[in-house]
């Protein structure tokens, strides 16, 4: 097996530097519903008082376990996706989150109002900010079934991760900012970033 590496790029100095992690830290998603390419998978209703217990069972001698959460971003949600991160915050469940962006299961109306997009994750960081390990803007952006589905995408993540990342650094929070995607391959949207084969 080859060395394992942490790439970190920071954009807003222009550089990339190559870490050699001492350790790795784990989060748990502690929720019932997962989303699929047609949708949500519905489970049983969530029983906090469960993921409670099973999150302090996880996290036997450790000093934490690192709940991850997600919303979904549209400009009709916004509200309810604060009120969603604070229920999260108030039920010691906001340590990572997830910022999706857009209603994939619904094809039409893919454009992105970007000054509302940035705004929300400014008012996330102002509000919420203290709470978070971490934040990762948008979610697997290359899945074409997903938010690859969208072709603003990658103008969306790389402002956000910019405003994100200045807006931490302005309140001094130390927010770990990024994004994700899936490994390359068949579902994955080919050339993503400049990837190559």
């Amino acid at each position: 097996m080859g060395e394992f590496k942490v790439i970190e790029i920071d954009y807003l100095k222009g550089s990339v530097e190559y870490m050699n992690p001492t350790s790795l830290t784990f989060g748990v998603y502690p929720l019932g519903a997962v989303g699929t390419p047609s949708g949500l998978a519905k489970g049983p209703i969530d029983d906090f008082d469960k993921i409670q217990l099973a999150l302090k069972d996880l996290q036997g001698d450790a000093k934490r376990v690192i709940p991850r959460m997600y919303i979904v971003y549209t400009k009709e949600w916004e509200s309810e996706m604060l009120s969603n991160i604070a229920f999260f915050r108030d039920d010691s469940l906001l340590g990572d989150l997830c910022i999706v962006l857009g209603d994939w299961t619904k094809k039409q109306g893919s454009d992105i109002e970007l000054d509302h997009w940035l705004n929300f994750i400014k008012k996330v960081i102002n509000d919420f900010g203290s709470h978070l390990g971490s934040l990762q803007i948008t979610n697997e952006p290359n899945l074409p079934f997903m938010e690859g589905s969208n072709p603003h995408i990658i103008q969306a993540l790389v402002e956000g991760v910019v405003v994100a990342k200045k807006q931490a650094q302005k309140l001094k929070l130390p927010i770990n900012i990024g994004f994700g995607s899936v490994p390359s391959g068949d579902a994955s949207v080919p050339y993503f970033l400049g990837e190559s084969h």
